[in-house]
């Protein structure tokens, strides 16, 4: 495998990863907030229902990881395109 020289510090490039990913949880964290207080005051479901909409869609995506995307990042050697992909 070969590794690209970054140009930047790794000190710069850790600070920016690291506030990309602070921001992108925070982003996550707001939209299950108000996803929570929509579904079970605006549309009226039950405690059962507004829990099962905020988990499940984070229990499928560990899921894909780890049992698509991650086999499939191994077998292919393709792990630098599947994560620019996103």
């Amino acid at each position: 495998m070969t590794f690209i020289k970054s140009e930047m510090p790794p000190l710069k490039v850790f600070l920016g990863i690291s506030s990309f990913q602070a921001l992108a949880m925070f982003r996550r964290g707001l939209f299950y907030a108000f996803l929570s207080i929509y579904l079970r005051y605006f549309l009226g479901l039950s405690v059962t229902e507004t829990t099962l909409f905020a988990t499940l869609p984070m229990v499928f995506n560990i899921l894909s990881q780890t049992l698509i995307w991650g086999r499939l990042s191994d077998r292919r050697q393709l792990r630098r395109t599947l994560i620019l992909w996103g």
